[in-house]
């Protein structure tokens, strides 16, 4: 999808600018302390001031770059939230085995009643009779014509389906 390249473009443009200053920062950070002195000690007290008002200008400029990207950081979170993101092709979710499992078919059956003449078969199913009130009480929950179940007891603890 091409919304999703896009939010991967934008997140890793992010990460680069993010280590670009964090590695501005660190040398910031290393060379706050180097103070060029002039051969003149008389000058060391107005090259100290220069030095500090340097750094706090350069100190400013990274803070503000660095409010600029969580920022943008936070609009790019806002905009491609995950349970925003609609948009990704069945190639890329569900996971290929997810979709290969997907793919199977499943039978389901349906559920007779009274079971067969013939005696237990695989697909017979034994149920309590709580069983059966919950499998009633959902049957009539859906509402459907095309599922049709008639359970009758077999006895007062077990019926057969």
């Amino acid at each position: 999808a091409p919304a999703a390249v896009e939010r991967r473009r934008a997140a890793q443009q992010l990460e680069q600018e993010l280590a670009k200053l964090q590695t501005e920062w660190t040398l910031f950070v290393a060379r706050s302390g180097l103070v060029k002195f002039p051969e003149d000690p008389a000058k060391y007290g107005k090259a100290l001031q220069d030095h500090k008002d340097k750094q706090r200008e350069i100190r400013r400029r990274l803070e503000e770059r660095l409010a600029a990207l969580q920022a943008e950081v936070r609009a790019q979170m806002l905009l491609h939230r995950p349970w925003r993101c609609v948009e990704a092709d069945f190639a890329e979710f569900p996971a290929p085995e997810l979709a290969a499992a997907l793919a199977t078919p499943v039978d389901v059956g349906t559920i007779q009643y009274p079971a067969a003449t013939s005696g237990q078969r695989e697909d017979t199913i034994y149920v309590t009779r709580s069983q059966l009130d919950k499998l009633r009480e959902l049957v009539s929950e859906l509402k459907s014509d095309e599922i049709k179940l008639e359970l009758k007891p077999l006895d007062s603890t077990v019926c057969a389906a």
